[in-house]
Parts: structure tokens; sequence; C-alpha cells
């Protein structure tokens, strides 16, 4: 064999091989974050909610759990606990974004075969008002395509299920089936009603100001305690909440600034704060509630001490 045959031979081994490690690395490259804004017709998939990058005002000290049935007993309640731990990164699955801390969750439900469920909740809620985009909250929200949760399972045959509320007020909630399994899992729920094809869809013209735009909003996470299990403690961790979807109206650049002009929305958002402070006033002052909010404190503050 000729010497410039053989360069030629070991030139086209060299690029079949650059191209087998090239595919290796693409394979086992782990995932990036979620990227790109939604476009009609491309929706796109944005975090609804981040534990592992809370932010000020929704640290976990201002989340609690709610209890059902058998299991709404001062024992279950001050064993149930949340709060936000560690992740060592380099064990997590190369299909798995990179992240190092997460959501703990600590239910101990009452021995039972009730079907008890636990609500994971921030306390005050998500503010329309203040919430940044990504903070609980994602902003011109139109058709969804789905929604996905981060969960790592523990082989607990409970049901994990997410609450969302929109600018109505109406709730959405996503069931994501049972946490039999182990480790770390992305579960996806896929909106059956959603139509790809946009010649298929009904035309759909919103009103524009002064509307507020499309929100979708965190509300809570809730699980969901099986008859088949007996009870007893159960320990599930969640790093993030994610929605695909579409923008509900595309974003235009008017001549006229109809905010400055007529200050509708600043006039109508001042009045939801005022009637939202009146309702937190009365639900605290001189209520039951506000005296089972100051034993929850008193507890979590005895533990922390021991």
């Amino acid at each position: 064999m000729s010497g410039k045959r053989i360069f030629s031979t070991l030139l086209i081994l060299f690029t079949m091989l650059g191209v087998v490690f090239s595919q290796a690395q693409q394979q086992t490259a782990p995932k990036k974050e979620a990227t790109g804004e939604p476009e009609i017709g491309k929706p796109a998939e944005k975090i609804l909610i981040d534990f592992s990058a809370l932010p000020e005002d929704l640290q976990i000290d201002k989340w609690r759990i709610k209890l059902s049935g058998y299991s709404d007993i001062p024992k279950c309640r001050n064993l149930s606990d949340l709060k936000i731990v560690n992740v060592d990164s380099t064990k997590l699955p190369e299909d798995v974004i990179k992240f190092n801390s997460a959501l703990g969750i600590r239910v101990n439900f009452e021995f039972s075969h009730g079907n008890d469920w636990a609500q994971v909740y921030p306390f005050y809620g998500i503010s329309e008002f203040y919430a940044k985009e990504g903070n609980g909250i994602l902003r011109n929200v139109g058709p969804i395509k789905s929604v996905s949760i981060l969960v790592s399972g523990r082989n607990y045959d409970y049901a994990i299920e997410v609450r969302m509320v929109d600018q109505d007020g109406k709730f959405k909630s996503i069931n994501f089936g049972s946490l039999w399994f182990k480790g770390w899992k992305k579960l996806t729920w896929e909106n059956p009603d959603f139509i790809k094809e946009l010649k298929k869809r009904e035309l759909n013209k919103p009103h524009l100001y002064p509307q507020y735009e499309p929100y979708l909003k965190f509300d809570s996470i809730v699980i969901y305690k099986s008859p088949r299990e007996y009870g007893g403690d159960f320990i599930t961790y969640v790093k993030d909440i994610r929605v695909e979807y579409e923008p509900a109206v595309v974003k235009y650049e008017f001549d006229i600034n109809d905010e400055n002009e007529w200050k509708i929305m600043e006039t109508n958002a001042q009045q939801k704060k005022e009637l939202l402070r009146k309702r937190l006033d009365l639900y605290f002052s001189g209520s039951s509630m506000e005296e089972e909010f100051k034993k929850d404190i008193q507890i979590k503050e005895k533990s922390n001490k021991k």
C-alpha cells in the first residue's frame, strides 16, 4: 500500500472517530435550562417556580403544610416539615440539569387506610403585583402545551399534584400520578386540548388595554396518600415546576401610552391590594386562626432549639 493511500485511510478513520465522539458528547451532555420566549405557534418551556432559587419574600419559613382527614392532628402537624436541602450535583443523572438545592417535604400521615392529603403552600400566597417572572408567576400565558415537575421519589405509592390559578381566579390542578419510583424524574402532563396547527384554532382577538395580561400563578403542591399505604412518615423533594405555553397576546408598541394617560390599571391594582390587606386583617384579627398560627410558630421554634 502506498504512503498516499495509507494517509487517506488514516484520515477517513480519524474523521469517523471524530463523528462518533461528537455524537457521544451530545448524548451524555446534561440538559440546559429552558431559554427563549414563547411565540404564536411555537410554545416554549419556562420555569414557573424554582425551589433552588426562591426569592426573599418566598423563603421556606413563610411556607406551610395543611393536613386533612385523620392526619389533621397535633402529632402529624408537629412532625410534618419543609426545608431547603443540599443536593450533590455530581451524583445527579446525566439527563437531569445540574442544581445544588431543592425543596424537601416531610409529611407524617396518621396510620390509617384513609384518603388523606397534605397541601404545601406559601402562607401569604404569591402577589401578582410584586412577583417577578419565574418567581411563582408567568405572564401573558396563552395556550398551554404541557406542565412538568422535577421531583425525587422514594418508592411511595402516593400521588403528587400541582395547583395553579389564573387571572380570573380559576384553579388549574395537574395530577402527575404516583411517586412510586426512586431518584429524580421529570413528570410531564401533556394538554390533550392543545391544538398544534394554527389553522385549526378558533380566531381569538382579546381586548387589550385596560385588560390585564393573562397570567398563571403557582398556588400549591398537594400530596395524596393512597389507601394502600398505611401511613407514617413520607419524604420527597421538588426542584422546580415548568410550563410550556404560547403567548396570549403578541407584544406591540403603541404610539400612545394608554396607562400614562388613564391610570386605570394602577388604580385597579391599588384597590385590589387594599382589599387583600383588609382580608388578611380580618383573617387574623381576634380569630382562632391567629391562635393556631402563633402555636405553629412556637412549635417550630421549640423544634429548632432541640
